[in-house]
């Protein structure tokens, strides 16, 4: 076997190694809520983190409140 190839297994032993371990992900920060002040609600979100194997984040909402003025015919999407 040539030394190509030998090499070219090991690593393919060790990235498939490397790929079956269970990781998890812990967030910085996660903002409950949108700019609307609105949410999916908690039971989604715990879903969602559970789903995706996130299990440690700190918890906020936004401080601030998008307006748009009452004349606008639809609400801004941002």
């Amino acid at each position: 076997m040539s030394l190509f190839r030998l090499s070219l297994a090991c690593l393919l032993v060790v990235a498939g190694a490397a790929s079956a371990r269970d990781y998890t992900y812990s967030d910085a920060h996660l903002h409950y809520v949108d700019f609307f002040q609105e949410t999916a609600g908690m039971a989604k979100l715990l879903t969602a983190m559970q789903d995706n194997s996130i299990d440690h984040v700190m918890i906020s909402g936004i401080p601030v409140a998008k307006k748009w003025h009452e004349d606008e015919p639809k609400r801004p999407r941002y």
